[in-house]
């Protein structure tokens, strides 16, 4: 019987072990951080009217916020030429259309002062400047530079319908004040 109680002393000694600790603070008592990371400020500044993209376009997406530390996420490959041109912070919006499966994109660069380098950088050389939007079309999609925005209005496929929906988000775009 001595033997017995012997062998079960060493479990009663983890046992108080376990009791004792598990009375002291966790993970969520510790003190939290002093700097947090901000969150990005919600888009602003860009609402569509969906029904201006003509009839049976949608919002894909809840439209996106992203800032230097996320730029990868969202263009990776190329985000490094972005940061070097003075990238402040990106604001995508994104369409659908649900009978056809049409796909537009809007990706508003904010680059600061250098704007306009990011747009040439980009432009190719024998693109035509549309004067309705001072910018050009590379298919049917268009690019352009509004203020400190980079804007890039992608459409996934040039047909009719997505030609239409990028003229109109264009427009709305020029709508805003600078």
């Amino acid at each position: 019987m001595i033997k017995g109680i012997l062998a079960l002393l060493p479990l009663l000694a983890i046992a108080i072990v376990i009791v004792v600790l598990g009375q002291g603070a966790g993970p969520e008592d510790l003190p939290q951080p002093l700097l947090q990371a901000e969150e990005a400020p919600p888009p602003q500044g860009f609402a569509v009217d969906v029904s201006l993209l003509g009839e049976g376009w949608e919002e894909a997406f809840e439209p996106e916020t992203f800032g230097p530390d996320e730029l990868y996420a969202k263009i990776d490959g190329g985000a490094d030429v972005y940061l070097a041109h003075g990238f402040k912070q990106l604001r995508v919006h994104s369409f659908l259309h649900a009978a056809s499966g049409d796909y537009v994109e809007v990706f508003l660069f904010d680059q600061g002062d250098q704007a306009q380098a990011m747009y040439e950088l980009e432009k190719p050389v024998d693109s035509a400047e549309d004067p309705e939007f001072s910018g050009y079309f590379a298919g049917a999609s268009l690019f352009a530079v509004w203020d400190t925005q980079y804007v890039q209005i992608q459409a996934a496929s040039d047909t009719p319908r997505t030609r239409e929906a990028v003229r109109a988000l264009g427009r709305r775009l020029r709508e805003l004040p600078s």
